[in-house]
C-alpha cells in the first residue's frame, strides 16, 4: 500500500474530428501535424522511486533497459525520445504510457481509442490504463462500468478552470464518493483488454475513522478495506491498493460504511507494453487541469512515468471572449507541470476541431486559436496536429455533417464515432509513419 498526501488550500462525447481527402499528415506548411525545430534533449536514466510523497513508480524502471542506439535521423513530430521508449518493446520490462487530456471530443475515449489500438497493435498491449470508478454515464473501450446505488462526483462543474474545494481530484480531475450501503460499483475488463494477466491499482481517501469498502477482484476473497486496516496518517492522505489477476477479470467495489472518496484505477497487463490514459472531461478547457492542486497532480503524474503527453484542447475555448493569445501561456505552464512529471517527456498538441454558428459558417476564432496552439507548440519543443487542417479547413463541420454516412453530429461542433476514428487513425498512420522513418535510420 502506498500513501499520498492531500494538499488542501461538457460537452457531450460525439465529438470527433476526420481527415478531409487529400490531407497531408506528416509535413509542414499548412499540414495536419506540425514540426517544429528544437535540439533533441538528451535519453536520461530515471530512477523507479518518485516521490516520498507519492506513488511508488512501477519496478519498469528506465534505468533497468538500456538505450536503444540513436537514429542518424529526428523525428518529424518532435517525439524523439517517445520513440526511443517504443524502440526497447517488447523486450523492455516496462510500458510505455501516454497521457492523452482534453474536452468532450476526447472524454468517452473514442478519439484516444483510435490512436491507442494501433500503437498497441503494433508494439504491444500494455492494458486499459486510467480508469474511472463509480462515476456515471461513463464509457472506456477497454472496460464496461456500471454502477448502483448512490453515488455522487466531485467537483460538481469538473471543467471549471478554478479552484474547486482542495483541488484533490486524482489524475483525471474528478473523483467519486460513495456513501449509503448500497452503493456498488464493478469494472470488468474487455475481451483482450490486458493479456497474460493484469495489474490493477485502485486509488481513494479515507476521509474519516468510519470510512469504509469492500474490494472483491476476480475469483479472490473479498476484502474489507477501512480506516484501521489501511491507517493513513491523515483524512487527506491518498491510498494505492495494488492488486494482480489472470485473464480477463472484473472489479467489485462495494460500501460498508463512512464516506469513500475514490480517485480512479489503473489497469495494466503484466506483459510490456503501450498504455494511454484518457483523461478527457466534457467542457474542459487548457485551464481545466491548471486548476487542480498540483503537488497532488504532480505526484500521481510522477507515478505514471509517462512517455508522451497529448493536449486536445481549443474547441471550448472557441466559445469563449478571451483573446487567443492568452492560451499560450497556459499552455506553457501545463507543458512545464508535464515535464515536471518527466523531463523528457515528448508533447503533442491537437488544436481545435471546426465549429460552426448557426449558418454552418466556421466561427473565426477556431482559426485564430488554431494559429495560436500551432505557435505555442513551435516554441516548446511539441508537435502539433491541427484537427481543422483535417478537416479539410473552413466549412469542415458542414461537409463532415453532410456525408453519407455523416461523420459530424448536427449541433455544429461535435463529431460521431465514426469521425473520431478517421481522426485518431490519420494520427496513429502519422506517428507510426514517422517512427519507421526514424527507425529505418537507427544503425
Amino acid at each position: 500500500m502506498t500513501r499520498l498526501p492531500r494538499q488542501s488550500s461538457a460537452t457531450p462525447w460525439h465529438a470527433v474530428v476526420v481527415l478531409a481527402a487529400g490531407v497531408v499528415v506528416v509535413t509542414c506548411g499548412g499540414a495536419t501535424i506540425h514540426q517544429p525545430h528544437r535540439p533533441q534533449e538528451p535519453r536520461a536514466t530515471a530512477s523507479p522511486a518518485v516521490s516520498a510523497r507519492g506513488p511508488a513508480a512501477p519496478v519498469e524502471s528506465a534505468a533497468e533497459v538500456p538505450a536503444p542506439p540513436g537514429p542518424r535521423v529526428r523525428s518529424k513530430l518532435r517525439l524523439d525520445n517517445f520513440f526511443a521508449d517504443l524502440r526497447s518493446l517488447p523486450s523492455s520490462a516496462r510500458h510505455v504510457r501516454i497521457l492523452w487530456y482534453g474536452d468532450s471530443h476526447s472524454a468517452a475515449d473514442f478519439w484516444p481509442d483510435a490512436v491507442r489500438k494501433p500503437l498497441q497493435e503494433r508494439f504491444g498491449n500494455g492494458g486499459p490504463g486510467f480508469v474511472h470508478v463509480g462515476l456515471k454515464r461513463y464509457r472506456h473501450a477497454g472496460i464496461r462500468s456500471s454502477i448502483e446505488g448512490t453515488w455522487s462526483s466531485q467537483p460538481k462543474a469538473p471543467s471549471y478552470v478554478r479552484r474547486q474545494l482542495d483541488g484533490a481530484f486524482g489524475l483525471g480531475g474528478i473523483r467519486t464518493v460513495v456513501s449509503g450501503s448500497d452503493a456498488v460499483a464493478t469494472l470488468k475488463l474487455a475481451s483482450a483488454a490486458a493479456p497474460g494477466g493484469s495489474v490493477w491499482r485502485l486509488y481513494y481517501r479515507l476521509p474519516s475513522e468510519a470510512s469504509g469498502f469492500t474490494f472483491k477482484l476476480g475469483n479472490s476473497e473479498r476484502e474489507t478495506v477501512n480506516a484501521k486496516t489501511r491507517k493513513p496518517a491523515s483524512p487527506d492522505e491518498v491510498l494505492e491498493l495494488r492488486r494482480e489477476t489472470t485473464g480477463d477479470t472484473q472489479m467489485v467495489l462495494g460500501a460498508q460504511s463512512g464516506s469513500v472518496e475514490l480517485l480512479g484505477a489503473i489497469i495494466e497487463a503484466k506483459r510490456p507494453g503501450v498504455v494511454l490514459d484518457t483523461l478527457g472531461i466534457n467542457g474542459a478547457r487548457i485551464g481545466t487541469p491548471l486548476s487542480w492542486e498540483e503537488t497532488h497532480w504532480q505526484s500521481l503524474a510522477k507515478a505514471r512515468n509517462p512517455a508522451l503527453a497529448v493536449l486536445a484542447y481549443g474547441t471550448n475555448e472557441v466559445g469563449e471572449n478571451i483573446p487567443p493569445e492568452k492560451y499560450g501561456p497556459q499552455f506553457e505552464q501545463m507543458v512545464a507541470r508535464l515535464r515536471m512529471a518527466n523531463p523528457r517527456i515528448s508533447c503533442l498538441l491537437i488544436g481545435p476541431t471546426d465549429r460552426a454558428d448557426r449558418e454552418w459558417r466556421t466561427k473565426p476564432r477556431v482559426v485564430e486559436i488554431d494559429r495560436v496552439q500551432r505557435s505555442t507548440a513551435e516554441k516548446l519543443g511539441c508537435g502539433y496536429f491541427s484537427a481543422f487542417d483535417a478537416m479539410g479547413g473552413k466549412g469542415g463541420i458542414k461537409r463532415w455533417a453532410d456525408e453519407q454516412p455523416p461523420h459530424a453530429a448536427r449541433d455544429r461542433v461535435h463529431l460521431l464515432p465514426r469521425g473520431y476514428a478517421r481522426l485518431g487513425k490519420a494520427i496513429a498512420d502519422a506517428i507510426l509513419a514517422d517512427f519507421e522513418a526514424v527507425q529505418a535510420s537507427v544503425p
